[in-house]
């Protein structure tokens, strides 16, 4: 089982993007807390009378996937592995051609998960050699024999699905299945032509490497010529107007297609809002009660029409409406304690069965109120004046999210769930002072001005644990820095 992890990177100027990891259970349920706590500046009223949940709600989008199965390359190609997704589709063809069923759906699943599986794996290892041989400067000699692997099983993998692909053409399969098949084709061999030219980048950084530059050089031709051949969208030709625009495109659907059969379905629960409205009813009826009883006690006590029983029945009248409003805000700050401010059921898109519930509780305090391990992540005794300081704000997005268990019996390759939330930070950068500044210095007996741009620290603490007594709660800390023309950089803690 895979362990949390957590990813936080700027989308763009206005998006925050966090990336989290969720183990799935191997039996029962599993319940999970994820916690956002953004502690902010008191001058920019990031408080729950400044900004309100609804809002946070509306700017806070989450969506859940199923994260790509760990199948290597060389798994991927062998014939022998069931969990192979091109061992599945030659089962599929054996057993329509049989004159057996085999769903449409299910069919395509496995040639998405086929994109998603290679795409997931190549990536990987160009990034490590990424960061081996561009950041940290140092040669990739000892990976050698693993990017000729790399080339030899990727072309493995394209012949393969050609094969499938004359296979597929039998009478007993369907026009959508064969084009779904295409379309894997293309985003494979599209994946395969971008990843070598990568790869092609990296190992020019590396003297030893000027013979591999070759042998990769050749294989990216023979991609390139093949996906000419095929007329695939997504081939890049120069001749033609807005090429390069057409084929950015066309990855992007590519892609999206692949990774629809990871995107579980969100469908908001109606639960909080009927529990709302009979509690504001219940306040109604106790307002009411109150007038009636009042009305009653001047009927009883007082002649009708006199001083003391008109008086009486405006300031029960008065009193009943304040009555409600005032159990009507009691409710309201109850309601998530009860329930959640928003409930989530997430679907299954390959099977459109319950695969998940998510709770979402949004809190507004202060930095002296977090929980003790909250606070020591956030570091703030390092500040020996924290405690004079203004209280910074803290805004807390809570997302409880419950797994079960029975979801690997239709997708027994999984291991866990991958929870992308992008926020719009739009919020924190109304209230922010202009960017533009200057400060004087002395150079050389001169005064000088420097300019200088005026930012702000957001500092976000994530809190990933089970939700269970004595669970070993996993915290990463950063810090964005903005100003008020949005997110420039993220920085690990």
């Amino acid at each position: 089982m895979r362990d949390f992890t957590c990813q936080v990177r700027k989308h763009d100027y206005h998006h925050l993007e966090l990336k989290t990891l969720i183990p799935i259970p191997n039996k029962g349920r599993g319940k999970y807390d994820l916690s956002f706590y953004f502690f902010s500046p008191g001058q920019l009223h990031m408080t729950k009378e400044g900004v309100g949940v609804s809002k946070v709600l509306k700017h806070f989008q989450t969506y859940t996937r199923f994260s790509s199965p760990i199948l290597p390359l060389a798994g991927i190609i062998n014939p022998d592995l069931e969990l192979s997704p091109l061992y599945r589709l030659n089962s599929y063809y054996k057993t329509l051609t049989e004159g057996g069923m085999v769903k449409e759906k299910k069919v395509i699943y496995e040639m998405q998960t086929l994109v998603n599986a290679f795409r997931s794996d190549i990536k990987g290892f160009i990034d490590l050699l990424y960061g081996i041989a561009v950041e940290q400067k140092k040669t990739i000699e000892p990976y050698k024999e693993r990017i000729s692997s790399l080339i030899d099983q990727t072309d493995a993998l394209l012949n393969a699905v050609q094969e499938i692909s004359a296979l597929y053409l039998h009478p007993r399969v369907t026009e959508h299945i064969r084009t779904a098949l295409s379309w894997t084709d293309e985003a494979i061999s599209l994946i395969a032509e971008q990843k070598m030219i990568e790869l092609r980048s990296i190992c020019e950084h590396d003297t030893h490497y000027a013979q591999k530059i070759e042998h990769i050089d050749v294989f990216i031709a023979k991609i390139s010529n093949y996906r000419v051949a095929q007329r695939y969208s997504s081939a890049y030709d120069e001749s033609r107007g807005r090429d390069g625009e057409r084929v950015a495109y066309r990855d992007s659907i590519l892609k999206k297609w692949s990774q629809s059969a990871m995107y579980m379905e969100a469908r908001a629960s109606k639960v909080p809002k009927r529990v709302n409205h009979i509690l504001a009813g219940m306040a109604a009826a106790l307002a009411m009660t109150f007038a009636v009883l009042a009305t009653i006690y001047a009927e009883t006590f007082f002649i009708r029409n006199s001083a003391p029983w008109v008086i009486i029945i405006i300031i029960s009248y008065v009193f009943k409406d304040r009555i409600k409003e005032i159990l009507r805000e009691v409710f309201a700050h109850l309601l998530p304690r009860l329930l959640a401010d928003r409930i989530l059921r997430l679907l299954d898109a390959a099977t459109g069965k319950d695969a998940a519930k998510a709770e979402v509780i949004v809190k507004y305090g202060l930095d002296k109120n977090m929980p003790e391990s909250i606070r020591n992540a956030r570091d703030m005794k390092s500040n020996p004046f924290s405690s004079i300081l203004p209280p910074q704000d803290v805004l807390h997005y809570n997302r409880i999210v419950t797994l079960n268990s029975k979801i690997l019996k239709d997708h027994n390759r999984l291991e866990s769930l991958t929870e992308i939330t992008r926020v719009r930070i739009d919020e924190w950068l109304k209230s922010m002072d202009d960017p533009d500044d200057t400060f004087d210095t002395l150079r050389k007996g001169k005064l000088v001005s420097v300019s200088s741009g005026r930012v702000y620290h957001i500092h976000l603490i994530v809190s990933l644990k089970a939700y269970r007594k004595r669970s070993e709660e996993q915290l990463f800390h950063y810090c964005l820095v903005m100003n008020r023309n949005g997110l420039l950089r993220i920085e690990q803690r």
